[in-house]
């Protein structure tokens, strides 16, 4: 057996384990969700055939519209605020401070807590009349509590900020990419005289820019999935604007038993998703950096520091 062959074998081999959960687990799932979603299935009765009833009536779903309006206004306001929040996190537990390890540990702790037990943390603080928000407004400042997930237009922004607690597998991604820049590039670019804005611009982010891109794809995924705060808390609400896409999947499956047309919905989550990656990666192509393939913005593949 030559090498290239034993390479072959060996890799199936390690792999072997992951391609058999996933054809169990989730391949023969994903297929039935396929064959469903052309049938009426109430979980009560065997499957009917139904053909395209499904799709079709998903075009004159209103409830359907708002809920991937909710979805895509968090989507909108998530990713962009948990990137920027992330990096900015894993820039400073990168730098030189006292207690760096243990603050790092500290972070990353909450991100190990059930969701459904961080939103009713979040719920409780952000109660109107007893939360800890409200006391140390009108106590501390002798200002009302305001309503943060009572209010259609601050229930998706106080749903962005429940998720601070949750996010330290991004930061950790982050913080992982930080430590392995080439150090060189930051010491020619001291002696150059770059501040630490242009040394933050002109290399740091650049040279994460893979990492940033992964990380966006990762939360565009998870923020088109977005569940919990609206089934534990907001219950849709108020005014349907926090009643996302897969909150009102659940309930078209578990509380109106229409599995083939929940089906449906989750195949156009899928399709949707996919057609998010492609929009994600295709737009941001000319500026990811690749150590073999410069950024659009270094012309005839040059590399400049500052």
């Amino acid at each position: 057996m030559n090498e290239s062959r034993k390479d072959t074998v060996a890799f199936w081999l390690f792999v072997s384990p992951w391609v058999c959960g996933f054809a169990l687990f989730s391949g023969e799932p994903l297929i039935a969700s396929g064959l469903l979603s052309f049938t009426n299935y109430s979980l009560f009765a065997p499957p009917s055939f139904a053909g395209l009833d499904n799709y079709s009536a998903l075009l004159n779903d209103a409830l359907l519209a708002k809920s991937l309006k909710a979805t895509l206004a968090y989507t909108l306001l998530a990713v962009p605020f948990h990137l920027v929040s992330t990096l900015a996190l894993a820039l400073l537990l990168h730098s030189a401070v006292v207690g760096q390890a243990l603050l790092r540990t500290l972070y990353y702790l909450p991100s190990l807590v059930s969701g459904i037990a961080v939103a009713l943390l979040w719920s409780s603080l952000m109660d109107p009349h007893s939360g800890f928000i409200h006391t140390f407004l009108s106590s501390v400042l002798g200002l009302k509590g305001p309503l943060l997930l009572q209010n259609p237009k601050s229930v998706i922004p106080s749903i962005v900020v429940m998720d601070l607690t949750s996010l330290g597998s991004t930061t950790l991604i982050f913080l992982a990419a930080l430590q392995v820049l080439p150090a060189e590039l930051f010491h020619a670019a001291k002696i150059d005289g770059a501040g630490r804005l242009k040394t933050l611009f002109k290399i740091t982010l650049p040279l994460l820019s893979p990492v940033l891109l992964f990380n966006a794809v990762m939360d565009v995924i998870s923020s088109l999935q977005v569940f919990t705060p609206a089934y534990i808390v907001t219950k849709g609400g108020p005014e349907w604007s926090s009643y996302f896409y897969v909150y009102y999947l659940f309930r078209a499956a578990f509380f109106q038993f229409d599995m083939g047309y929940a089906s449906a919905m989750a195949w156009i989550l899928l399709l949707l998703t996919f057609a998010s990656i492609c929009l994600i990666v295709a737009l941001t192509r000319p500026f990811v950096y690749y150590e073999n393939k410069p950024a659009a913005s270094n012309k005839g593949g040059r590399r400049h520091v500052v």
